[in-house]
């Protein structure tokens, strides 16, 4: 399988949202989307029982995880304006 990027240089999500949207107003907002979304799909779970609603939630928890917590080595990190 040939790819145009060799995987010595392939990154996770975290990395390129860390790197590309740290402390962007779009940054901002994950949180509360994520946490509005994850009590959205728990009390769709708890009210009906539903094994999608659950599924959901735990594909939210893991993009929060993804996107939210910042990969190792990169949290302390200064962006290039808190560098200068």
């Amino acid at each position: 399988m040939s790819t145009s990027v060799p995987p010595s240089e392939w990154h996770s999500a975290g990395e390129l949202v860390n790197s590309y949207g740290r402390g962007t107003e779009s940054d901002a907002c994950l949180g509360p989307m994520a946490v509005v979304t994850g009590v959205g799909f728990a009390l769709l779970y708890l009210r009906t029982g539903s094994l999608l609603a659950l599924i959901g939630l735990h594909i939210t928890v893991d993009i929060v995880g993804l996107v939210l917590i910042p990969p190792p080595g990169r949290v302390n990190e200064p962006t290039p304006a808190e560098a200068s």
